[in-house]
């Protein structure tokens, strides 16, 4: 259904390999440099899909992709749709973003630096007694008490349900009867697959 629609709507060519690709990929580079890159949110869908209709034959297909190319179908897409976005002045990001942000601090987390830590959660992995543990929730204090010492203008974050241990994230995954995705050696133990 998506594919066909994507087709339908980004290019009209046909028998042309994958007609869609380069044009998806130019679509998508534009969203996210307005959304992440810019801090801007979508406000008016509708005119969007005129202004990216058949966008295969607004942007520059050579038959080597160059660098220089795609930042020019990126710009060029960029203008037909950002009218349509607006910025945001909400103190809040994307889901996105944050979603990038994890990422990258998981990816960079060999070790655990100062302003920001993993915990499991505030339950314990006791399988009598798989009640909220308070101990649990002193330690997440603690590290807050220890990250607001980082100094004046620092950012500190603790993100919970993510587990750096695999014995726990196994532990986890038999007791809430779920699969938890690994990333790196942390198990992700509140998003069920």
């Amino acid at each position: 259904m998506i594919k066909n629609f994507l087709r339908d709507k980004l290019s009209r060519r046909s028998g042309v390999g994958n007609p869609v690709k380069e044009p998806f990929y130019t679509l998508f580079m534009a969203f996210y440099e307005l959304i992440i890159k810019e801090s801007k949110e979508l406000f008016d869908y509708e005119p969007i899909f005129a202004a990216v209709s058949n966008l295969i034959s607004k942007i520059k297909i050579t038959a080597t992709v160059t660098i220089d190319n795609r930042i020019q179908n990126i710009n060029l897409t960029k203008g037909l749709i950002q009218n349509y976005f607006k910025h945001t002045d909400s103190p809040t990001r994307s889901s996105g973003s944050y979603a990038v942000d994890f990422e990258g601090y998981l990816r960079r987390s060999k070790t655990e630096a100062a302003n920001y830590d993993f915990k499991q959660g505030f339950y314990s992995l006791d399988d009598r007694n798989r009640n909220y543990d308070e101990r649990n929730l002193d330690k997440i204090l603690q590290n807050i008490a220890a990250m607001a010492n980082l100094g004046k203008g620092k950012k500190g974050y603790i993100f919970i349900g993510v587990s750096d241990k695999e014995p726990d994230t196994q532990r986890i995954e038999q007791l809430d009867k779920i699969t938890a995705p690994r990333f790196y050696s942390f198990g992700i133990v509140l998003i069920q697959i």
